[in-house]
């Protein structure tokens, strides 16, 4: 019954997303567009959780690296046109977080990941985007970003502004999470989870 459940949602959410694809298609303003696909890829998000259960033996928990990797490969067909300009670099421990947990997380890789894709390569440069994952005594580490061109302070301050970056703090707050932007070469952040948090 419980896989019948997620199956009905995952379909459902589908629908949505086609529905957002066509409202899409129709809209002629930037900035609608690019508000339309960035839902879209919120929904798939979540459309894909319920997928990856619907298929395993586990309906209670979320294989995380797994599950980086369909996120974003889908990702990279939605927002990079060509073929291989950016390669995706999921790698590192392969774990699993209850559902509620897992559902954040993910939300919290589609907004860095999709933000790194939109504005880290401009001018066809090419580059990696990267997911690390790594499984702690005492915690869960997340590491993501990009190589791009990284962000200039006002280019910080810009994007503070933008939905997907206002999203970030209250999703890390609802897992009693830390993140931390890195001193690396690109836009980098590490998110680190405690384990007793995950029940």
């Amino acid at each position: 019954l419980l896989r019948e459940v997620h199956h009905r949602v995952k379909n459902n959410l589908q629908i949505i997303s086609s529905l957002l694809f066509l409202q899409e298609q129709r809209a002629t303003e930037p900035l609608l567009i690019e508000g339309l696909r960035e839902s879209r890829s919120r929904v798939g998000a979540l459309a894909m959780i319920h997928e990856q259960l619907y298929s395993s033996g586990n309906l209670g928990v979320v294989d995380l690296k797994a599950y980086a990797e369909q996120l974003v490969s889908s990702l990279l067909s939605t927002f990079v046109a060509e073929a291989g300009r950016i390669r995706a670099v999921i790698e590192g421990d392969r774990f699993q977080l209850p559902l509620d947990q897992a559902i954040t997380c993910g939300l919290i890789v589609n907004e860095i990941v999709s933000n790194s894709l939109k504005h880290a390569f401009p001018a066809d440069r090419s580059g990696s985007v990267v997911v690390r994952l790594r499984e702690r005594p005492e915690c869960y580490e997340l590491t993501l970003g990009d190589d791009g061109i990284g962000l200039s302070e006002e280019d910080a301050q810009r994007s503070q502004a933008s939905l997907g970056l206002r999203l970030i703090p209250r999703l890390v707050a609802q897992l009693n999470a830390r993140i931390d932007r890195l001193q690396e070469p690109g836009t980098v952040y590490r998110m680190t989870l405690n384990r007793e948090s995950c029940p």
